[in-house]
């Protein structure tokens, strides 16, 4: 199951928090966290109705952006 107003990005090696903070103000929508992997992975919020599924794709055209996609919730099962 995805969050309905949230996806994850993965940014290409070298992109800046400038460029990001820019790209942000573009697409309407506000860093939820930075995953420290590299500092490279970010979850947005979008915070103008926009579905997530086309702004994956509006990200996924940025060159910027290595990989982009729903942010998605997991669940474990911990039945023996």
């Amino acid at each position: 199951q995805a969050v309905d107003d949230e996806v994850a990005v993965k940014f290409q090696p070298g992109v800046t928090q400038e460029q990001i903070n820019s790209i942000n103000q573009r697409f309407l929508t506000v860093v939820k966290r930075a995953i420290s992997l590299g500092g490279r992975w970010h979850v947005f919020k979008i915070t103008d109705g926009t579905p997530a599924e086309i702004m994956v794709q509006k990200y996924l055209d940025l060159p910027e952006v290595e990989f982009a996609e729903l942010n998605f919730i997991l669940k474990t099962d911990l039945r023996p």
